[in-house]
């Protein structure tokens, strides 16, 4: 521990008085300063120099000194006395008090600490914290000292304590003890939580850095009292079953030791005579098994090695599983983790991913072009008054102006929220296909020359969307496509930005995203079964015992294993 030398200060006009405490092994120092005879405001401040801590801390002083403050007698730490108290609650029975053993409390395995630290967090959120925030600083060395005096006071009609104080007579930590063994220490720290834990049961003590911290500033003292009073019980119960946890935790590391360097030899036994192709991509605690399904699809299965033997028949049973669902399907499928950052019920068109080879690209490039070459007469290599042009209002068409600074940086024009154009002042870019003009001479449409453009771009939109309806039929396909997932009330999206087929993907059970793969020639085809196939990969997926995926990939050209 730190030893910390004091500097204090009072200035008996101010009646105020300024406190530095600091440790030449301590990056940090504290201060205090009030009204005399108070706990005052704490801070911390880190060292600028830290191997000249006294030089610092005196400099402080001095700085103070000069406006009137003079060195005194440090006193004790003010807190108030608080009235003795016996928390409420049941005593252990002597059956209960049997179970604390020195074997169980002084001298746990590293496999039983291990259990009772995974426990004992589910009992501090159902007994002691109140919502899911975590105290992880404290300002300073005495912000807990009049809390650390109310819980001393306490009495527990279980465990007996012993409270420890420094030189100054405030509480740095009580002990509490059942049936003569120290089980629980409550520690009076001031900074740091997830280094140092204040909350430290016996089970943490056989490292440094285990232990709890507490979960608000303001519900320190309702916390501790819940926590003297539910520890003991919460430790009684949990006696009786951490040996066979224990003992389990153990037996469980001996499977995935051995699963973990044989693993290779149980698969390709596993795999033996089935006739699947598969490959085994193996890492220290589970191993990928991927099993061919086609040509470019193959399963992936997650095989943790601690549980494999106990699940090996699930795996045989999930690759058939899956491989029967996967041929009779009439579209291809893939399935991936889920994701928060998919925006469920949206729909991204065509132009969302440029193909240059996309029909639909080809569609308004040729009539967009052929539109700007019928309307802009003038072209010219000046740039474009983009301020001027903000102002205008175009009918059908809004605008986004975006800056860079002060100045304009781009304006977007958008129609129904698709966007048709952005510009530059030195190039622009239609949205609905990939195609850019830079300022090169005889590129750019001068800016009145824009206006004509713009107030006939809706109309001429419109116009050729209706025959682009006609022959690619895309608002048609979305629309039917969303009535169905609306109706049965599925999360989805929709892509319709790849040109071979349309990507339709919804939330799967276990955390999974279904994407099925809708070729445009037969989507008409899809629509009538499109529910019924949905609802049967569903129920296939809920009918898996592993965490799988299904993935769309390339992979002949790698070497695949026959079992």
């Amino acid at each position: 521990m730190n030893e910390y030398q004091t500097i204090y200060l009072e200035n008996s006009k101010a009646n105020r008085f300024w406190e530095l405490e600091y440790s030449d092994s301590d990056r940090f120092y504290y201060t205090r300063q009030g009204e005399i005879g108070t706990l005052g405001r704490h801070s911390w401040e880190l060292f600028e120099k830290r191997p000249q801590p006294h030089e610092q801390a005196q400099a402080m002083a001095d700085k103070k000194r000069q406006k009137g403050y003079v060195d005194a007698p440090v006193p004790p730490i003010p807190t108030l006395a608080p009235a003795p108290e016996v928390l409420p609650g049941e005593p252990l029975s002597p059956e209960e008090l049997t179970r604390f053993t020195k074997a169980f409390i002084e001298h746990p395995s590293e496999e039983q600490c291990t259990v009772w630290e995974k426990a004992m967090p589910k009992f501090l959120r159902e007994n002691v914290y109140e919502g899911s925030g975590r105290l992880e600083y404290i300002s300073g060395l005495r912000v807990l000292a009049q809390e650390f005096e109310v819980i001393a006071a306490w009495e527990s009609p279980i465990m007996a304590k012993e409270v420890d104080r420094d030189p100054r007579g405030m509480v740095t930590e009580i002990r509490y003890y059942i049936e003569g063994m120290q089980v629980l220490r409550l520690r009076n720290q001031h900074i740091g939580h997830s280094e140092d834990p204040p909350i430290r049961p016996f089970f943490s003590e056989h490292e440094t850095y285990y232990g709890f911290r507490w979960g608000k500033r303001k519900r320190i003292i309702e916390e501790a009292r819940a926590l003297l009073m539910g520890f003991p019980h919460f430790c009684a119960e949990f006696l009786t079953q951490v040996e066979g946890k224990a003992n389990t935790r153990i037996k469980d590391r001996k499977i995935r030791t051995v699963a973990s360097t044989s693993i290779e030899v149980l698969v390709e036994n596993l795999m033996k005579g089935t006739g699947h192709l598969y490959r085994l991509a193996k890492s220290d605690k589970s191993s990928r098994l991927r099993v061919r399904l086609d040509d470019i699809n193959y399963l992936e299965l997650s095989l943790p090695h601690g549980s494999f033997i106990k699940r090996a028949d699930d795996v045989l049973r999930t690759i058939d599983l899956i491989k029967e669902l996967f041929d009779s399907l009439p579209m291809p499928i893939m399935l991936n983790a889920g994701g928060s950052h998919r925006e469920w019920g949206t729909i991204k068109w065509h132009e969302n991913y440029y193909h240059p080879e996309d029909p639909r690209e080809m569609f308004w490039r040729e009539r967009t072009l052929a539109y700007e070459a019928q309307t802009v007469l003038h072209r010219s290599t000046e740039p474009l008054d983009l301020e001027a042009m903000a102002s205008w209002d175009i009918p059908g068409l809004s605008k986004e102006i975006q800056h860079r600074g002060k100045k304009i940086a781009s304006i977007i024009y958008r129609l129904d929220g698709r966007r048709l154009l952005s510009l530059e002042s030195h190039r622009y870019d239609y949205g609905l296909f990939s195609w850019l003009r830079d300022g090169a001479p005889e590129n750019m449409p001068t800016t009145p020359e824009w206006r004509k453009l713009l107030e006939g771009l809706s109309d001429f939109y419109r116009a050729e969307q209706r025959d682009f309806e006609q022959q690619f039929r895309d608002t048609q396909w979305a629309a039917k496509i969303a009535a169905i997932m609306e109706s049965k009330g599925y999360q989805w999206t929709l892509n319709l930005a790849p040109p071979e087929f349309a990507q339709l993907s919804m939330q799967a059970p276990k955390r999974r995203v279904l994407t099925l793969l809708l070729p445009y020639e037969q989507i008409d085809a899809h629509y009538e079964t499109l529910d019924s196939t949905i609802e049967r990969i569903v129920e296939t997926l809920r009918a898996s015992k592993l965490t799988l995926w299904i993935v769309r990939s390339n992979w002949r050209e790698r070497e695949w294993i026959k079992g």
